[in-house]
């Protein structure tokens, strides 16, 4: 468009971006004409005189004219690749003369060599559309964009690059695209999210949650966690993250794990002592509470690993472990197979240095400057071994195993293990002794083929390490079995130890069962391997946590407080019966008190003690009011009138320690039942005092006897309910009379006769010579309650069983008819059988022991014995008046009993059937 103003004119041409390189040296001023480009209208502005605006018009439509163009249409992506400095310095260096500009999504080329465009044009079309896609196969981390955009922005690559949940997409230079893809697959691993899971259980996972958990969530903290699990014995992690995140949070989860130890601790107990060590922690928090507080202090954790139920069934099982394959030799050697290849040797042997061994076993003491006797029998024969041991703990001192191979002297071995010793101190002792009888066996297997045998001497008996005799061969018997478990494959075939004592030898026998071990010998109770597994960290001092330990469990556990009450001791076995099923039920482990206290030693927690306590008091309160007005639990003082007083009012029917309490059970109302240990040892002591055999075969009665002694096979007690309640009923009755009279019998051991020279030489010897548990029901310082004896054939003894005593059946004796009792068992034995035809040497025979109330008795002697001329001086006891049995005298008062004396044995005699009861039937011999 042209205006024409006067000489000079204004035209505008429309000339393209692109095209405006052609007509660079159109544009600028010339002569009478300035010519302009506009880029925002894409206009040539002439201005100038009228002719020179026409001419440069028409050269540069002419320049134009020649200018061929053609287009390629872009993608976003392209389009973005090139509209950028790189891009265009691309398009520059690849076109070169070519000229180009961009038009909406198409890129425009043009030259005057047109030619050659269109073979440009396809070339530059074919590298601009590389496409490549990297497939995901799984999440991506939020670092991705920002990867992606780096590889974009690396000056030399004209690529772009998207992607999506499955791919990225790379657009661009083809040639660039292959080395953008390479690029990502390479690091691929960066930013893809894979998916892992830690997780520790057992007692790591203990410890863990115990003393480490904030730790172990922290080894998390920069990586995204999906799932956690925080179980009793389990912990879990699931993360998600990059390769390289997940291969760092592995390096650091598998060193926090590698620095947890766990240690496994055996602890050698009697049973009862395992029984309460798990029960406590079973059944009482409390307990369970000490530990966890222990854990705490000492930073690491426990399992217990035998429960009660384990520690009650497995003593069978210990017991028969090994006594299957125990076996003595002819030359008294124990030889057991350990397994197919290996034996265990027990030698009754004294000197380890003659043994022929492979390898020696010398223990030593923590004092270096003491010698053992075994290390003084090798230094003899070898001097040289001394400083050898001296250098090799100077090369370790922290160890308490050495062997020498160097200084062997005389010896026939190929080494010596030096094993450090403690001296029995607490069960930890135990456990110490036998982890170095196991470290000096598998010092022997690390000498290799060459050490096939191995020799101990005694280990840990004797004064230098004070262990009982029973300890030592146990401990070594643990030892052996638990080198076997842990090491079945060893090099080793023979297993020797020493053991030059008798009683070692036979503890020996025990431990392994032998069959030659005495059959009527009581084993001790098999030890039970406590097993403990402690979790700490390589910074743990597992040796005095061991220590500590076991304090902690003995004080809170094993402790032991007892319960005492007089009345205990006289309560019936029903009632003691009931207290061991509390125990049971409170986890504590309970034994009856021995000697003069009565009642309870009870053994266990605190807690458990506390309430088997409460559970006895509350048995205890009903049967207390039962029980106070029975006689032994009086509190009156003995033998006065208060006391009888009292007694004659108690309702004490039967004794205390009677399996039958009334008539009214039935069928059961008399039965004969063996009397207890306690009571049985106690009659037959008191036998053993009493019978003289210089006095056997000596008066008319003994005829035809001439044994030395008399040994009690088994004894009984009578509980026939309706017997004893007769003589409860004379027991009261003269009670009531006493009382009334407001005095008590005269004590056997002062009585005068009134008629003929004679004085009680004693007390009665049956009932003194009685431990003092038996005599408590008696009133013997009161009304002269006392046991006696009585000799009678089997009929007899089944009738006064049925019926009791019975005067009248009696035949005819010294004092008249009636029943006679001794306090001497020699003078009872007479009549055990009949003495014209005695029974042989090691015939049963009875004799009873009764009860007797012998009330106020009558002293006499050979004056009121029967003879031919006069007949029977005594029908019953005489009048305390006239000393009569028959008179005449108001309100006259007889004696109870009638105490003879003046001959070899004294006899006691009753006139009544009713004031005795046959209370113990003994069954004995002659000898």
């Amino acid at each position: 468009m042209a205006q024409n103003n006067g000489m000079k004119t204004q035209i505008e041409v429309s000339v393209s971006e692109g095209q405006v390189g052609f007509i660079k040296d159109q544009i600028g001023t010339f002569e009478d004409c300035t010519v302009e480009y506009n880029h925002s209208t894409a206009k040539v502005l002439l201005r100038g005189n009228n002719d020179k605006v026409t001419a440069r018009r028409i050269k540069i439509l002419t320049s134009l004219s020649e200018v061929r163009e053609q287009s390629i249409e872009l993608s976003a992506a392209q389009k973005a690749i090139l509209d950028q400095e790189k891009g265009r310095l691309f398009l520059k260096d690849y076109l070169n003369d070519f000229h180009f500009y961009f038009k909406n999504e198409e890129l425009v080329v043009l030259t005057k060599n047109f030619q050659e465009l269109e073979k440009n044009i396809q070339a530059l079309a074919s590298r601009l559309n590389g496409k490549e896609h990297v497939a995901l196969d799984n999440d991506v981390s939020e670092g991705l964009a920002a990867a992606l955009q780096q590889i974009e922005e690396d000056s030399d690559l004209l690529v772009k690059l998207s992607h999506d949940e499955k791919s990225i997409t790379i657009e661009g230079v083809r040639e660039d695209v292959a080395i953008a893809k390479r690029k990502i697959l390479e690091m691929k691993d960066e930013f893809l999210l894979i998916s892992d899971s830690f997780s520790v259980d057992g007692q790591v996972a203990v410890f863990i949650k115990s003393h480490l958990l904030d730790k172990f969530y922290n080894l998390f903290s920069d990586i995204k966690v999906e799932n956690k699990l925080n179980q009793t014995e389990k912990l879990l992690a699931s993360v998600k993250g990059t390769k390289s995140k997940v291969a760092e949070v592995k390096s650091k989860f598998k060193a926090f794990v590698g620095r947890i130890t766990l240690r496994e601790m055996d602890y050698s107990l009697s049973p009862p002592q395992a029984y309460l060590l798990s029960k406590g922690m079973e059944l009482y928090t409390s307990v369970r509470d000490k530990i966890k507080a222990f854990e705490i202090e000492k930073k690491c954790s426990v399992i217990f690993r035998v429960n009660s139920t384990e520690v009650t069934t497995a003593d069978d099982s210990m017991n028969n472990d090994l006594s299957s394959r125990a076996a003595v030799s002819a030359a008294g050697e124990i030889v057991i197979n350990l397994s197919d290849s290996c034996k265990l040797h027990i030698k009754n042997s004294k000197d380890i240095t003659n043994e022929n061994s492979d390898v020696l076993v010398c223990p030593i003491m923590e004092e270096t400057n003491q010698h053992t006797t075994v290390l003084n029998r090798f230094k003899n024969l070898c001097p040289g071994i001394i400083e050898e041991l001296a250098s090799e703990k100077e090369k370790n001192p922290s160890s308490r195993t050495y062997v020498t191979r160097q200084s062997l002297g005389n010896l026939r071995c190929k080494a010596v293990v030096h094993v450090v010793l403690k001296k029995s101190r607490d069960p930890s002792s135990d456990q110490d002794l036998k982890q170095q009888i196991v470290n000096a066996l598998q010092q022997a297997v690390m000498l290799g083929t060459e050490a096939k045998s191995i020799s101990f001497p005694v280990m840990g008996y004797g004064r230098a390490f004070k262990f009982s005799v029973q300890s030592a061969a146990r401990i070594a018997v643990d030892a052996v079995k638990l080198f076997v478990r842990s090491s079945p494959t060893s090099s080793l075939t023979d297993i020797v130890f020493l053991a030059p004592e008798d009683t070692l030898f036979k503890q020996f026998q025990q431990c392994l069962g032998s069959s030659s071990a005495p059959a009527a010998e009581k084993r001790r109770a098999p030890p039970v391997n406590f097993d403990v597994l402690v979790a700490g960290t390589k910074d743990t001092d597992f040796v005095q946590i061991k220590s500590e330990l076991w304090r902690e469990l003995e004080v809170n556990c094993l402790g032991y407080k007892e319960f005492n009450q007089d009345i205990l001791k006289d309560f019936p076995s029903d009632f003691h019966k009931e207290v061991m099923k509390e125990a049971k039920r409170f986890g504590v482990w309970v034994e009856k008190n021995k000697g003069n206290k009565a009642g309870y030693r009870i053994w266990g927690t605190v807690e458990g003690k506390q309430q088997l306590i409460g559970a006895i008091q509350t048995r205890l309160t009903p049967m207390l009011k039962q029980f106070e007005n029975r006689i032994k639990f009086f509190k009156e003082k003995r033998g006065t009138i208060e006391f009888i007083r009292r007694a004659a009012k108690s309702d004490d029917d039967f004794p205390s320690y009677w399996s039958v309490k009334s008539s009214n059970e039935g069928s059961q109302a008399s039965k004969k039942v063996n009397v207890g240990k306690q009571t049985s040892k106690a009659i037959q002591d008191m036998i053993q005092k009493l019978f003289n055999e210089r006095n056997v075969g000596t008066g008319s009665d003994a005829q035809g006897l001439s044994h030395k002694s008399i040994k009690v096979i088994k004894i009984k007690r009578l509980e026939n309910c309706d017997l004893f309640a007769k003589y409860a009923f004379q027991r009261r009755r003269l009670l009531m009379r006493k009382a009334n009279e407001g005095h008590a019998c005269s004590d056997i051991r002062k009585l005068k006769s009134a008629i003929e020279s004679l004085t009680s030489s004693s007390g009665v010897a049956s009932t003194e010579n009685l431990e003092s548990f038996m005599t408590t029901e008696l009133l013997c310082h009161e009304i002269n309650e006392h046991y006696l004896f009585h000799g009678c054939g089997d009929l007899a003894l089944a009738d006064i069983s049925n019926n009791g005593f019975d005067p009248r059946v009696s035949n005819p004796g010294m004092l008249g008819r009636a029943t006679y009792f001794a306090e001497n068992p020699t003078k009872s034995d007479q009549y055990a059988d009949v003495k014209g035809s005695r029974s042989p040497v090691g015939t049963k025979l009875k004799m009873i022991l009764a009860r007797v109330l012998l009330g106020d008795t009558f002293l006499c002697g050979k004056d009121f014995v029967t003879n031919a001329k006069r007949g029977p001086t005594l029908v019953r006891p005489p009048c305390k008046a006239c000393f009569k049995t028959l008179c005449r005298c108001r309100n006259k008062k007889h004696f109870d009993s009638v105490m003879g004396q003046g001959w070899l044995f004294r006899e006691f005699v009753i006139y009544d059937g009713d004031v005795c009861y046959p209370e113990y039937i003994i069954t004995y011999v002659r000898e």
